[in-house]
């Protein structure tokens, strides 16, 4: 059979986002369905003249959406800069780890570039996740964090909730499979 399309498709503009999107089981929420596709269109994208608004132009060109979330890996490559080129908010989730906290300026330093390039309105917020407040350091780096970040930080912090590991394999977002959860309450 036919591979099904998918939000590659419309990156290497061989479909427009309204031929993908595929509907859930969640009342009004629809999907673009990713796929190993992607790793081609990473690999074209930037050969693409302003490769980082074909995401925007898509959209745009698909009305009809109250909010879009657009779920990036986490590398800073060219799928991320397509994705940044048409946010109007990026979310970075952070762990209070070392190494996420060092992550960060690398993020950041991606913002400034996507701002001065194609997108100067783009905002962002810092989501602490995975925080177990009963350690030290996670209590410590969390408040540095806070510090350094201002109210650019999320209020609320995810904490680690066995239920936000059990949810996907059911298929379902924390707040239908667990909607009386400690996680689910904090997202």
């Amino acid at each position: 059979g036919q591979a099904q399309a998918s939000i590659a498709d419309v990156l290497l503009g061989d479909a427009a986002l309204a031929d993908i999107v595929l509907p859930t089981q969640v009342a009004g929420l629809s999907i673009a369905p990713a796929s190993d596709e992607l790793l081609q269109a990473e690999r074209f994208l930037p050969v693409r003249q302003d490769y980082e608004l074909i995401l925007r132009d898509a959209l745009s060109a698909s009305p009809g959406y109250d909010s879009v979330i657009l779920d990036c890996p986490p590398a800073l490559g060219p799928l991320t800069r397509s994705a940044l080129g048409a946010a109007e908010l990026l979310v970075i989730p952070t762990q209070c780890e070392f190494f996420s906290a060092f992550a960060l300026r690398q993020v950041i330093n991606l913002v400034r570039s996507v701002r001065e390039r194609v997108n100067p309105a783009l905002r962002y917020r810092l989501l602490l996740t995975m925080v177990d407040l009963r350690t030290t350091m996670h209590r410590s780096l969390a408040e540095e964090i806070r510090l350094a970040f201002g109210s650019a930080v999320f209020r609320s912090a995810i904490e680690v909730d066995a239920r936000l590991r059990e949810s996907p394999a059911f298929g379902k977002p924390i707040t239908e499979y667990a909607p009386a959860s400690r996680g689910a309450q904090q997202y």
